[in-house]
């Protein structure tokens, strides 16, 4: 209950509910919620809704027996809804789409030296050409990885700091955080 202020960004309308609910219950008052899905662009997209709630995602996959609803929701990006606001930290888990909102980031990430961003890095989704692309978009935007940690682990320690090993990453999930640098 600091001075900071959270926005809670969240698409399926289920997991929206209990957020809210969440935050009702325990009387934060530095939170807002924005029921959208965050991507590069502005407009709408089908979303395949999970029995597995947090599975829930933008792409159907090739097993996509887990789909119980297409909805389409409103989409729009990081930079639209907060260029010009101060950002410390953005968490996210959005199952393999992290590039894209990145990509739809790129004012928020330019205006906040020091943001620091957290997320899975799920390395079965990305080819070499996109591994490429990733890292080519982190050291142009000034993203340095922090810490890459193994997500297969109980106790996860970082093991690395480089992009080499972001792009030769065993197809698992990862976590991945980034820092931008303050100059």
């Amino acid at each position: 209950k600091g001075k900071g202020r959270i926005w809670g960004i969240e698409p399926n309308p289920l997991t929206f509910a209990y957020l809210k609910k969440n935050v009702r219950v325990n009387d934060y008052k530095n939170i807002e919620l924005i029921n959208i899905a965050i991507s590069d662009k502005k407009g709408k997209m089908p979303f395949y809704m999970s029995k597995n709630w947090n599975c829930s995602r933008f792409e159907k996959g090739p097993d996509d027996s887990d789909i119980i609803q297409i909805k389409e929701v409103k989409i729009d990006s990081l930079d639209n809804l907060f260029a010009n606001k101060k950002v410390d930290f953005i968490r996210m888990d959005v199952e393999g789409y992290e590039f894209n909102i990145l990509k739809g980031a790129t004012k928020v990430i330019g205006n906040n030296p020091g943001i620091k961003i957290y997320f899975e890095f799920h390395a079965q989704f990305f080819n070499t050409k996109q591994r490429e692309e990733l890292i080519e978009f982190l050291k142009k935007n000034k993203l340095k990885i922090k810490y890459m940690f193994l997500g297969e682990d109980m106790n996860p320690k970082p093991f690395s700091k480089s992009y080499k090993d972001l792009r030769n990453a065993p197809f698992t999930t990862h976590y991945l955080l980034l820092e931008k640098d303050r100059a």
